[in-house]
């Protein structure tokens, strides 16, 4: 099992093909500023999660509820947002 739960520090790198350029977003947003905003969310949750594993705790996600985890990843989102926008 400390193979698979090691492994699953590391997320999967986001395929850039996966975005559609030509997509229509709300408030101005585009795809790559999406794309930003998962990547960032993906370090963070990398980086929380490997300093829980140095301590022998569960993933972040794991721990969390899902409506609280949900409600992580829209304030980060939000959060990655607003620095875009400076």
């Amino acid at each position: 099992m400390e193979g698979l739960e090691r492994a699953a520090l590391t997320p999967e790198p986001l395929d850039p093909d996966g975005f559609n350029p030509d997509v229509e977003l709300p408030y101005g947003l585009t795809a790559d500023q999406v794309g930003l905003a998962m990547q960032d969310f993906l370090n963070f949750l990398r980086y929380i999660n490997e300093e829980l594993h140095t301590r022998d705790i569960a993933r972040q996600e794991l721990l969390m509820e899902p409506a609280g985890f949900s409600g992580l990843v829209g304030a980060l989102g939000v959060e990655t947002r607003e620095l875009l926008d400076d």
